[in-house]
């Protein structure tokens, strides 16, 4: 799984690095295999006025080609990554379990299995 974390108008520090790469690796290291690629996008939208402006956006790509986009915002980019982090856990795991389940046929009632 390779993670690349992308900030257009923030400085990405140690800390803030630290935390992204702590979270996707708690949330999706179990899933590692199923994932190619995973990039972390961290904006300020608001610039210095303040409020509800950081935005963080996961997105994950699974070695099959699927694709799973997640956006959060907050008051800090911590919280936003660790919100878009667990959505996108949890989107990814339905995504993989969906995969996984084999698929049923599903009759008529006004069929008849008869030749």
């Amino acid at each position: 799984m390779k993670l690349d974390i992308r900030s257009p108008n923030l400085m990405v520090t140690d800390k803030l690095r630290e935390h992204t790469t702590r979270s996707l690796h708690f949330s999706l290291g179990r899933l590692a295999p199923q994932i190619e690629r995973v990039v972390v996008t961290v904006a300020d939208i608001n610039g210095p006025r303040g409020g509800l402006d950081k935005r963080c956006g996961v997105r994950v790509v699974g070695r099959d080609g699927w694709l799973v986009t997640v956006k959060h915002t907050e008051r800090s980019c911590e919280a936003a990554v660790s919100h878009a982090v667990s959505r996108a856990a949890r989107t990814v795991a339905r995504r993989i379990d969906r995969k996984r389940r084999p698929t049923r046929a599903v009759l008529s009632p006004n069929l008849s299995l008869r030749g």
